[in-house]
This record gives C-alpha cells, sequence and structure tokens, in this order.
C-alpha cells in the first residue's frame, strides 16, 4: 500500500470539497478509501462506523486522531478493522491515546507519523484484565508494547518514542 502523506489538517479542512461526517468519523473527499476518526472512542460508535463504512464501503484505512474512551468499544471495533483487514495510520500531527492505541494494532499495514500514546486500561477485575489482555493480543498487540502499557498507570500515560516505534516495527 502506498501511504499519501497528507497533513492531518488539510484532510479536516478542503475549501474546494465538502467532506462527509457520521459522528466522529470524517469521510474526507478527496481521498475516497480512508475514514478518518477525529474524537472520543463512546458506545455509540460501533453504530456510527457502520454508518461511515456503509457510506465509504471500499474503504482500506482508518486514520486515527482520538485521545481514547471506552476500552471495550475499542475492543469491539477493532475486531471489525481486523475482519476488514484495514489499515490504521496516525498521521503526523495526530495523537492516538489510550483506547484508541486498541484500534490502531487491529490495523494491517499499521504506520506512526504522529503520536502513540498508552497505558494500562482501569479494571474492575482480574478477569475483566485477563479477557482485556487476551482481546489485546488477538487484535494483533505486540508483547513488547504491552511491557510498556502494563508498566504505565492508568492515571499516566506513555507516548511511545522514536526509538520504541522503530524497535516495534511502527516507523
Amino acid at each position: 500500500m502506498k501511504w499519501k502523506l497528507v497533513p492531518l489538517l488539510a484532510l479536516l479542512a478542503s475549501p474546494a470539497v465538502a467532506d462527509e461526517q457520521v459522528g466522529p468519523f470524517i469521510l474526507p473527499a478527496y481521498y475516497p478509501d480512508a475514514i478518518v476518526l477525529n474524537g472520543d472512542i463512546t458506545p455509540q460508535m460501533p453504530a456510527e462506523f457502520a454508518a461511515a463504512r456503509a457510506a465509504r464501503p471500499d474503504a482500506t484505512t482508518l486514520i486515527l486522531a482520538s485521545p481514547g474512551g471506552d476500552i471495550n468499544t475499542a475492543i469491539r471495533l477493532g475486531f471489525e478493522v481486523k475482519k476488514l483487514g484495514m489499515a490504521t495510520w496516525v498521521m503526523q500531527g495526530s495523537r492516538c491515546a489510550s483506547a484508541c492505541a486498541v484500534l490502531f494494532f487491529a490495523g494491517s499495514p499499521r504506520v506512526v507519523d504522529g503520536e502513540l500514546a498508552l497505558h494500562q486500561p482501569e479494571y474492575a477485575s482480574q478477569d475483566i484484565k485477563h479477557a482485556t489482555f487476551r482481546s489485546l493480543m488477538a487484535l494483533g498487540m505486540p508483547a513488547a508494547v504491552f511491557d510498556v502499557m502494563w508498566s504505565t498507570p492508568y492515571t499516566d500515560m506513555h507516548v511511545l518514542s522514536d526509538q520504541e516505534l522503530k524497535a516495534f516495527g511502527l516507523r
């Protein structure tokens, strides 16, 4: 796949062509094979993603710009992204943090040109922690990334360095 290096601001603001928007999903008019997530991950998102996919059924790339949100929704959407075989991309000038990282690791291929930040999710129980761990493994999160994620408290955020991104094969 050839990646188009279009600045996120250009994707989100084109004076000549209007983009469509479904909830936090933007369908850039001049990038017809992409869907952009620009916002929080909420429980309403599966329906919004389905509507965005219906409007753009041939989309192959999910561009991520999100501070995160609901981890259970991110896991659910992650399995959809994986099933669809979508690429995930954090563009230069963008940040994908917290639950957004779940969506990022569901993609193939996946590229980070911006910031990828993660932390340990907050768990109600050990059973939920183990179920989340199994889901993230199934979505393709590398073991080395788990080490970073599990060592970062949910009250903090770890932005992966250039060195880490290169070591994880993301740059």
